[in-house]
């Protein structure tokens, strides 16, 4: 069964990491286990945050236990000395944290059938029809179209 949303969870800072994880752990708390693929995604400063002797493994372990995704950045690594052996098992390296969500290959169809992608800071994007973007602290949120539109809470 293919989840029902797709989210990416951008953390470039370390002291922000926890508010990723815990953004994380709402999203599969309130959409459900498998209704919802949860990527967490760090880089520069943010790295530093899901290291194996750090403290948010006991959560990092949780998420990851439900099926969310730990990505972090091969060039911070490589400017940082770290190497994969610095985070638990279940973290992946890409070449670019930064670019990874435009290069993921379920990103660019996934664009068409509504994908997320959460990040502490003001997220600049093209022009795209159905583009939706919601400023909340600490996140800004995009949603990609199509967009269902849910009545507003009074």
């Amino acid at each position: 069964m293919m989840p029902g949303y797709r989210v990416l969870v951008h953390a470039s800072e370390r002291d922000r990491v926890p508010v990723a994880l815990n953004n994380a752990k709402n999203l599969i708390a309130g959409l459900g286990v498998g209704a919802v693929e949860v990527r967490v995604v760090a880089y520069a400063d943010g790295v530093e945050g899901l290291r194996a002797s750090g403290p948010n493994t006991v959560l990092m372990d949780l998420l990851a236990s439900h099926g969310a995704g730990f990505v972090v950045c091969a060039n911070t690594l490589r400017s940082r000395n770290l190497t994969a052996e610095d985070f638990p098992d279940y973290v992946e390296t890409v070449p670019s944290g930064v670019v990874e969500p435009v290069i993921r290959p379920a990103l660019p169809p996934a664009v068409k059938k509504g994908i997320s992608y959460a990040s502490r800071t003001a997220f600049t994007t093209p022009s795209w029809p159905g583009l939706l973007t919601i400023r909340a602290r600490p996140i800004s949120v995009l949603m990609m179209a199509p967009l269902v539109r849910r009545p507003r809470r009074t």
